[in-house]
C-alpha cells in the first residue's frame, strides 16, 4: 500500500497474481448464510447442480448471465457473484 496525503491509500495488486475466482468466494460467506442445501440454490437461478459445483470447484467460468443469476438468487445482486 502507498499512503498518499491524509487520506488517500492506493494499494497495489501484484500483477503477478490471478483474479480471485468467484468459486471461492462464494462458500466462504454467500452460501453459509443462505442456510439452504446447494440444490436449492443452484435451482433458484435455474442452473444445474452439476454447472454449480463446477463453479464452487473453479472449473468453470462465470459468464455474466449466471453472474446476474446467481446475485439475483442470494439477493446481492451482481455483486454476489461477479465480485473479483
Amino acid at each position: 500500500m502507498t499512503f498518499r496525503g491524509n487520506s488517500e491509500i492506493i494499494a497495489k495488486r501484484n500483477p503477478q497474481r490471478r483474479p480471485t475466482h468467484p468459486g471461492a468466494l462464494l462458500p466462504e460467506g454467500i452460501l453459509p448464510a443462505l442456510e439452504l442445501p446447494k440444490a436449492a440454490i443452484a435451482d433458484a437461478p435455474g442452473i444445474s447442480r452439476q454447472h454449480l459445483y463446477d463453479i464452487l470447484r473453479e472449473r468453470k467460468h462465470v459468464c455474466a448471465e449466471v453472474a446476474v443469476r446467481l446475485g439475483a438468487a442470494v439477493g446481492d445482486g451482481v455483486a454476489a457473484a461477479g465480485r473479483p
